[in-house]
């Protein structure tokens, strides 16, 4: 097993070579079903002792044969042999129990096959004739029946798949043991095709030869997939112990062909069936521990799914049957079918194949099995026990599974979303009203609330790169990638339902529908953003050539009081306007223009002025709101310091703590304590803009001194410059 794992064969040549096995089987098999005497006469028997009738004649029987003629012994030159319906066996492994039987069953085929090798025969009827028949040497490939090519198809199948598996994951011990399992089923089917294909006999040492690769494919196939759920998706323990367990039924194939296998043919039965359980245990293993790993219980039911509809079809319709000595044969064929789906659904979960989409596959998959089955059982029912008629038995379980069953599986597809955290369309825009009603979001915050509240992730991260042109579900369904909205970054959504389950085509339908309208309503707040913007800069251009030049013309004739007033007027004005028409400003030019403000009107007071920042401030930019509130309220403190306390220092200290901008501004002037001021229009004024802004405004006597306190949060403003770079659920 070690071996395989470290081959250095690089995959091209790998299935180049799994190719050529491939050819060279399969050629065998119609070499081998082609090369024996063709006697043109399909058979079958009702009852194993009875003697088989014909179904059908052509090529050297044509005009011998008909229909319905029941075919009773075989005279030829190697002697006289009565048919029996067991001589058609498909599979005589199930057919005869104990070594025996099955020995008797081979003499028997020996001297069938000795008759059909001679140049003529003769086919003794019940009705009394009998025919004179000259068998060709080699049976036509367009005779090969349906089920030979089904079982050569799901051979290579099989084959192919654990091949090309192994080629690409050889890392994964999983994928070892699927490439034994294809290749047990290789020998297993192909050989299977050859026997049970046959018109009536083979040789015995070829079917000798045939049977025994049959035995030892099966019980090859069934250790290695069991060690298969040994390994996948994790391994539940040391790689000796898959290993002893192919080379344990590896030993059965030894015992059985040396015929010291107890209970015989039942016994290699029993060895399969309890493979199958120990594989059905190993899953159950395996899924108890995925749990809280979605990724790896997608992974598994691929092979729940596959389990669900190839083996145990598989176990009822053959292998059971066949330890109740009831022969199935016939259906092998198919159930070698039903195996190329179950090796199918272990190579696709190894490959980790479309795993988002298995939430909605293994709910229909269900749902179709369950919709068939109920029908089935009403009809068997009202057959068996009300004794009524086929047509009607059929139109009544057709109706009543459809009463029962189609709202049932409606209720069970509800129960499923809401189990799997699944939204439907029609939930869109309920959920979209509410996002928006909550709070009126920027719009760069839209689309990763939206997703947030969608898929409740365990982690939303900002595309900064590489963004997709649609929403696409990558890493095996762990993660969706949805697109930014205009000039918004896109984001990478992780693990839906808060790690739980895997996204999947129906999460990319919805983030797509969500997008859409969030892009039509982000189209919109930016065309009214545009409109207000180009009002703003009219009626900013209307101030600063009309009102302004008109200010400026009396400050020219004015002087003294006046002046100043209508130089804090214009100082006014000047602050409007900028602010109508402001871009975001960074915090250090607002605090450079505010310090000259300070200091010009402080000269003019005669007030000695100290600003000082108390350590660098983060690179901050201001929006117009902010810019007009915060010059306000600095404008009003100084106003009344000047006017009520008329000090001779003002003190301002800025600094920044926690995404806040901290403002003390202290005065040395006498006046009454803050707590006994009369709340007038200033004071009024600075509060409520400080409540604008989302801050808070302090007011208190300290050392002779009064001192006013401002706490601005400025890093969740939407132009702040903050960095939403992360945003973890």
């Amino acid at each position: 097993m070690s071996a395989l794992r470290r081959s250095s064969l690089p995959p091209s040549r790998v299935l180049w070579i799994a190719l050529a096995i491939t050819g060279l089987a399969t050629a065998l098999c119609l070499t081998l079903a082609s090369g024996q005497p063709y006697l043109g006469v399909k058979l079958a028997a009702e009852h194993p002792d009875a003697p088989p009738r014909v179904l059908a004649a052509k090529g050297p029987a044509a005009d011998l044969l008909r229909r319905g003629d029941v075919l009773v012994a075989l005279d030829g030159e190697a002697g006289h042999v009565a048919l029996r319906g067991d001589d058609l066996a498909a599979e005589p492994d199930i057919a005869y129990a104990d070594y025996a039987s099955f020995a008797a069953f081979m003499v028997r085929q020996q001297r069938l096959a000795t008759l059909q090798a001679g140049p003529q025969l003769r086919l003794l009827l019940a009705d009394g004739r009998s025919v004179t028949l000259r068998p060709r040497v080699h049976r036509p490939i367009a005779d090969l029946p349906f089920t030979f090519w089904l079982q050569v198809f799901a051979a290579a199948a099989c084959w192919m798949v654990g091949a090309a598996i192994w080629a690409f994951r050889r890392e994964q011990p999983a994928s070892v043991y699927l490439l034994i399992t294809g290749f047990g089923t290789l020998l297993m089917a192909g050989s299977a095709a050859v026997y049970s294909s046959r018109e009536l006999a083979l040789p015995a040492t070829l079917f000798g030869w045939l049977s025994q690769l049959n035995q030892g494919g099966a019980l090859i196939c069934a250790g290695a997939f069991a060690a298969v759920l040994f390994h996948y998706p994790r391994s539940l323990g040391a790689p000796r112990w898959s290993a002893l367990l192919v080379l344990g039924y590896a030993g059965l194939w030894l015992l059985e062909a040396l015929h010291l296998l107890p209970f015989a043919n039942r016994g290699v039965q029993a060895a399969i069936l309890l493979s199958v359980l120990l594989a059905a245990a190993l899953a159950i293993v395996q899924w108890r521990g995925a749990r809280g790993d979605p990724l790896r219980r997608a992974a598994l039911q691929w092979f729940l799914l596959s389990w669900f509809l190839g083996s145990s079809a598989y176990m009822f319709v053959v292998l059971i049957p066949a330890l109740a000595g009831i022969d199935t044969g016939e259906l092998q064929a198919y159930g070698f079918g039903l195996m190329w789906l179950v090796s199918l659904g272990l190579a696709l979960g190894i490959a980790r194949y479309r795993l988002f989409d298995l939430e909605t596959w293994w709910f229909r998959a269900l749902a179709l099995v369950g919709g068939g089955a109920a029908v089935v059982i009403f009809d068997l029912l009202f057959v068996s026990v009300l004794d009524m008629s086929q047509p009607a038995a059929l139109a009544m379980a057709l109706a009543i599974a459809g009463w029962l069953y189609f709202p049932l599986r409606q209720w069970l597809a509800t129960r499923v979303l809401q189990r799997f955290g699944l939204r439907r369309m029609r939930d869109v825009p309920a959920l979209l009203r509410e996002i928006i009603a909550d709070s009126p979001l920027a719009a760069e915050r839209l689309l990763p609330e939206s997703l947030r509240r969608l898929f409740a992730p365990l982690q939303l991260v900002p595309l900064e790169a590489g963004v997709p042109d649609k929403v696409r579900i990558v890493a095996d369904g762990t993660v969706l990638r949805v697109p930014g909205i205009g000039r918004w970054p896109g984001w990478e959504v992780h693990w839906a339902d808060h790690g739980n389950r895997l996204f999947h085509r129906q999460d990319a339908r919805l983030a797509a529908a969500v997008r859409a309208v969030l892009e039509r309503i982000v189209a919109y707040q930016d065309a009214v953003e545009a409109s207000i913007e180009r009002e703003r800069t009219r009626v900013a251009a209307d101030l600063h050539d009309d009102v302004g030049a008109r200010l400026l013309t009396l400050l020219h004739r004015a002087d003294g009081e006046q002046a100043q007033a209508i130089r804090e007027t214009l100082a006014s004005l000047r602050l409007i306007v900028h602010g109508l028409g402001a871009e975001p400003q960074p915090l250090a030019e607002a605090l450079a223009e505010w310090r000259a403000e300070l200091h010009e009107r402080c000269e003019a007071a005669g007030v000695r002025v100290i600003w000082d920042e108390v350590q660098p401030l983060p690179d901050w930019r201001l929006d117009a709101t902010h810019q007009l509130h915060l010059a306000r309220v600095l404008r009003e403190a100084i106003s009344n310091a000047l006017r009520h306390a008329h000090p001779t220092l003002i003190e301002v200290r800025l600094s920044s703590e926690h995404g806040q901008l901290l403002l003390s501004i202290a005065n040395d002037g006498s006046c009454r304590p803050p707590p006994q001021w009369r709340s007038g229009n200033g004071l009024r004024s600075m509060r409520s803009r400080t409540q604008k802004l989302g801050g808070e405004l302090d007011i208190r006597g300290e050392a002779g001194r009064v001192v006013l306190r401002l706490r601005v949060p400025l890093d969740t403003s939407p132009h702040s410059g903050a960095d939403p770079a992360r945003s973890d659920a």
